[in-house]
């Protein structure tokens, strides 16, 4: 708004008591128009709240993920460098031949099962630190989420008091108002009398 404006709708807000205070007296100025509907810091949507928190920590977990994903890529890149040259080529080792209990020659399998034991170890132990990762950041949301609705909540408490003092003020005012009012009328009549 410029200047213009704001200066025209005081203007016409001073007409209306005017034209109110010719009717109701001085009492006029004194009553407040109500004021338009907002929103109250009271009013947090919590569910809202509790979605949108969920879909960021969400978004966050797929982001780690992803990047643990990338940095195992490039380790097992860096690992691969460090091969063989029959192991890049894809070529397997020979392995052992050992007998069974019967006797019968059975190739054993060297290392394969230990490295797929502590291959398996080793992405369990992963997902585990994610998980426990997942659950702190999500009691930490929400925690925050009930620490900043308990704030809000602390706000619209002080906000409704002071609301409420201003009122009882008002009161007392308009009270000791119209006891002199009625003080001053009273001295008028004995004055007239005299």
């Amino acid at each position: 708004m410029i200047d213009d404006e704001v200066a025209r709708i005081i203007s016409e807000e001073a007409a209306r008591r005017r034209a109110r205070a010719r009717i109701a007296g001085v009492g006029a100025y004194l009553e407040r128009e109500p004021a338009p509907p907002s929103t109250r810091p009271g009013d947090v949507n919590k569910q809202f709240l509790g979605r949108t928190v969920g879909a960021v920590l969400g978004h966050n977990r797929r982001n780690q993920e992803s990047q643990c994903w990338q940095q195992r890529g490039l380790e097992s890149a860096v690992h691969s460098l460090g091969k063989t040259s029959r192991e890049s080529r894809g070529e397997k080792r020979p392995r052992s031949v050992e007998e069974d209990a019967n006797g019968d020659r059975v190739q054993a399998k060297v290392s394969s099962d230990a490295a797929q034991l502590e291959q398996q170890a080793s992405r369990e132990a992963w997902a585990l630190k994610k998980a426990t990762q997942a659950a702190a950041a999500n009691e930490a949301a929400l925690s925050i989420a009930a620490s900043s609705s308990s704030e809000v909540n602390e706000k619209s408490d002080s906000v409704k008091s002071r609301k409420r003092e201003k009122k009882e003020a008002k009161k007392k005012k308009s009270k000791r108002h119209k006891e002199e009012r009625k003080k001053s009328k009273r001295g008028s009549h004995r004055k007239k009398s005299d």
